[in-house]
């Protein structure tokens, strides 16, 4: 089995780290939009720019299944890696995941209605800290994605154990999803319950960021003109896909049919999986050394986890505030858009570096085994996936 190579598996995917924050931020531009109507009465004009912000997500999706991969490819067939896996990707996720969470409910106990209005029980808070599917409204709901990437963790931890069945495993579990949703495509329906859980459209993220991968690895030699043309040709496939929904307009207003988001979830999928391709070749030609430049940059990058967990309970307090009558009269809905966004990564900031950061370094040291610890490249070190996100 190919190992990355080694300049680049001795730094970290500087631009792919970048890319996680502008990705996090549009779906905060994307989701703030609703917040705007709910809590303000009216639109906010300038979110009408980012009625395809929530694309960010299929950006997660292809951009786990690229860097499992990549991060783990010399661990499969090693039985004795799997417990080093599960450990780090528990320590980088469940840590800040279990504080917001729980500052959540906590909310949710203080407010009897909301509490009934999700209906939660021991079960259902159960499910949703272990990351187990379950119907119902989640106590955090971005944590949908959360729970598909925990799906795709148990998938590689088998093709980690058992390459010979894992990757035909994998590999009918993707054909699976792209057969079901050409038939949910033709009867302009989307799937629900468990069914949405194993083959919604965003799960073909992991395949194809995996495969890029695996090519990057065993089979593509890097130049900078390969990478120039993946990244133009997936940019060119995300700015087309956001200007139909932009040309379309019917997102925000709730009209997109289920056709119409299953064939765009595709294409970004498909146009960020070559813009990620695009940055990985770009960084292994050129040798720019983007972390050293860009270093504010990466730690908007690095907050985008923190970003993704938070931003739907600041909105849910801000948007209350902008809508008191102390702050009402002097906030336009575009200024209080505007405002919100930018607390929102202000804060994000504040947790990543003053929460988030300090407990994964101290769990990391509890949990993960010295001699793995260059491999488990957590925050401020190497390469670092996170999770999948999406607010919505």
């Amino acid at each position: 089995m190919n190992a990355p190579p080694k300049s680049i598996s001795q730094e970290r995917l500087a631009s792919l780290e970048i890319g996680r924050g502008v990705a996090a931020l549009l779906v905060v531009l994307f989701h703030y939009e609703f917040y705007t109507l709910e809590y303000l009465g009216s639109r906010a004009s300038l979110a009408r720019w980012f009625e395809g912000g929530h694309a960010g997500v299929e950006y997660f999706f292809a951009l786990s299944g690229f860097i499992i991969y990549y991060v783990h490819v010399r661990d499969i067939g090693k039985t004795d890696k799997l417990s080093n896996f599960l450990a780090k990707r528990t320590v980088r996720i469940a840590p800040i995941y279990w504080v917001v969470i729980t500052s959540s409910l906590l909310a949710l106990a203080g407010n009897p209605i909301w509490w009934a209005k999700r209906g939660l029980s021991f079960y259902s808070i159960i499910a949703d800290y272990l990351l187990l599917p379950r119907s119902g409204q989640l106590i955090l709901e971005p944590a949908w994605t959360l729970k598909r990437e925990a799906l795709f963790y148990a998938v590689f931890s088998l093709i980690i154990v058992a390459p010979s069945l894992g990757f035909p495993a994998f590999a009918l579990w993707q054909a699976a999803i792209v057969v079901a949703n050409l038939f949910f495509f033709s009867l302009n329906d989307r799937p629900n319950g468990l069914l949405v859980y194993f083959f919604d459209v965003h799960n073909l993220g992991f395949g194809l960021g995996l495969g890029c991968a695996w090519f990057v690895v065993s089979v593509s030699r890097a130049t900078i003109r390969s990478g120039v043309v993946a990244l133009l040709i997936g940019l060119l496939g995300v700015l087309g896909a956001m200007a139909f929904e932009w040309f379309a307009d019917d997102n925000f207003a709730g009209l997109q049919s289920a056709a119409e988001e299953i064939g765009l979830s595709g294409a970004y999928t498909a146009s960020f999986t070559l813009v990620i391709l695009g940055f990985v070749l770009l960084e292994l030609s050129s040798g720019f050394n983007i972390a050293s430049k860009w270093k504010h940059a990466m730690v908007f990058g690095a907050s985008s986890y923190a970003m993704y967990l938070i931003h739907d309970p600041i909105a849910s307090v801000l948007f209350k505030i902008f809508a008191s009558a102390r702050f009402r009269s002097g906030l336009t809905p575009n200024k209080a858009y505007l405002l919100a966004v930018v607390m929102a990564v202000v804060a994000s900031i504040a947790v990543h570096m003053k929460v988030e950061v300090p407990l994964t370094r101290l769990l990391r040291r509890k949990l993960v085994p010295r001699q793995e610890k260059s491999a488990a490249v957590g925050i401020g070190t190497k390469i670092d996936p996170g999770p999948a996100w999406r607010g919505e």
